[in-house]
């Protein structure tokens, strides 16, 4: 896995995280 990769899976799961648990 490249760390490009790592980094945009990263983003997205942090999106996903914010959508599912707005603070």
């Amino acid at each position: 896995m490249k760390l490009k990769q790592i980094q945009e899976a990263k983003l997205a799961n942090d999106r996903y995280a914010i959508l599912r648990n707005p603070d």
